[in-house]
This record gives structure tokens, C-alpha cells and sequence, in this order.
């Protein structure tokens, strides 16, 4: 089981240094903010903040790749894989405690989908690496592979943080 060992983890945007549609950053910027705002309220024992420091915990970069683009191991930046419009990677050490993530958000992506991606790529950087499929999850959970509907952090989807991420008493 991955999981950070850190209470409190720090998310920055890197922009980077390639052209971006007008406007992007600041509605990643906006999705990010409801994204945290959810895995907060979700009452488990770890705490998300935003920061415009140079480095942070958890990285999210706008990238021109497109959703099918096969990516390779790259420090840093990525793991291997497809990239679909939203991609995570958490690099971890030995004793299965994440020491980073970095989430790739395609400057393809839709208004409509921007806020639930953002929302997956994010509680899934906390640990929980793969996506679940089928009807029942459609809508319901923010880890479902076949939807983007899931704009909130409640059912199921809370009741995985709080026991991924318990609180201390």
C-alpha cells in the first residue's frame, strides 16, 4: 500500500516554459482549488495546500500531449504509460512511502472535464494508483475509468481516504 507519511503535502502548477492556451494556467489553477477543497473535506488525517513555492510535493504541469500518447519512465516528469487527458505519477522508496507525484494535465482537455480530472489525478497521487471501471462507479466515484462526472469526494470515495488516511487522535 503506498501512502504519503506526511500530514500535510504541498500541490504547485508549473507552468513551464511552453506556449499555453490563454487562460490555462488559471483554470487549472481554479480546478486545483476545488480539488483540494474536496480532499480536505473529507475528514482524513492528511492536509492539501496550495503553493506557489518552487517546489512541492505534488506537481501539476499542463502538457501538449494528447490523450493516447505513449509515455516512457521519465524523472521527473512522468511514469510509463498512456497519457489520457490527465496522467499521475508517484515516484516512492522502499518502504512503499510516496516521496512525490507529478500530475500532467493536457492543455486539450475540455472545460467540462477539467474540474473531475483534476479531482481524480489528485486523490489518486495520494496513493490510490489505479482506476476502477464499470456502471455502478459511473458518476458515484472519482476513480471511475469511464466518466468524468465526479466533481465531489463522498461515499465511498471519502470513507477510502479516511481509512487510507486516518485521523490521529
Amino acid at each position: 500500500m503506498l501512502r504519503w507519511q506526511k500530514p500535510r503535502l504541498t500541490l504547485r502548477i508549473d507552468p513551464g516554459n511552453d506556449p499555453l492556451p490563454p487562460g490555462f494556467v488559471e483554470r487549472l489553477g481554479a480546478a486545483l482549488t476545488r480539488a483540494i477543497r474536496e480532499v480536505n473535506g473529507a475528514g482524513a488525517g492528511i492536509r492539501l495546500e496550495f503553493t506557489d513555492a518552487p517546489e512541492a510535493d505534488i506537481t501539476i504541469r499542463p502538457t501538449a500531449l494528447v490523450d493516447g500518447t505513449a509515455l516512457t519512465a521519465s524523472p521527473g516528469f512522468s511514469g510509463r504509460g498512456t497519457m489520457g487527458v490527465g496522467y499521475m505519477t508517484v515516484w516512492y522508496d522502499r518502504s512503499n512511502r510516496i516521496v512525490e507525484a507529478v500530475i500532467l494535465i493536457s492543455t486539450s482537455i475540455t472545460d467540462d472535464d477539467l474540474p473531475s480530472v483534476m479531482l481524480e489525478e489528485v486523490t489518486q497521487s495520494l496513493g490510490f494508483l489505479y482506476d476502477i471501471e464499470g456502471p455502478a462507479y459511473e458518476g458515484v466515484s472519482i476513480l471511475s475509468q469511464t466518466s468524468n462526472a465526479t466533481v465531489r469526494i463522498t461515499g465511498q470515495d471519502a470513507t477510502l481516504l479516511r481509512l487510507h488516511y486516518p485521523t490521529v487522535k
